[in-house]
């Protein structure tokens, strides 16, 4: 996904930015199906 918004390029790792922002969505949805049960 990062790849594909221009953050990095094919051969470069996800980075802090990616990590973050892929921390964040887990999160997200995590909190999403705990609301749930």
């Amino acid at each position: 996904m990062g790849q594909a918004l221009g953050w990095y390029g094919p051969n470069e790792g996800a980075g802090l930015i990616g990590a973050t922002v892929g921390a964040i969505i887990v999160l997200v949805i995590w909190g999403a199906l705990a609301k749930r049960t």
